[in-house]
């Protein structure tokens, strides 16, 4: 085999995300969101996705982007749906739509 080439294992290409990695990547995506809000003055909740990291959880969070920036100055704070735990969180308190 040529040394060059780099093999994949495609079994575990297909399983599931890890919650970490999943909780991760929606962090990522909030924080574009977030980010994106910067520049309009935008006060009013908008819905931010659950970083819990249970394979296809995209429960909606209504924060404002305040709120957003102030749970994001506490480093173990994540972005948690109602009764959902993350990995270094406690279940998120129970939040009402707006």
């Amino acid at each position: 085999m040529d040394p060059d080439v780099k093999q994949v294992d495609l079994a575990a290409s297909a399983r599931p995300p890890t919650a970490a990695a999943s909780g991760g990547d929606l962090r990522t995506v909030n924080d574009f969101i977030w980010r994106s809000l910067q520049t309009g003055g935008r006060e009013e909740p908008i819905a931010f996705f659950c970083e819990c990291g249970e394979a296809g959880c995209c429960e909606p969070v209504w924060l404002t982007p305040t709120d957003y920036e102030q749970l994001r100055g506490e480093p173990r704070a994540s972005v948690l749906a109602s009764g959902h735990v993350g990995a270094l969180a406690e279940p998120g308190p129970p939040r009402e739509r707006p």
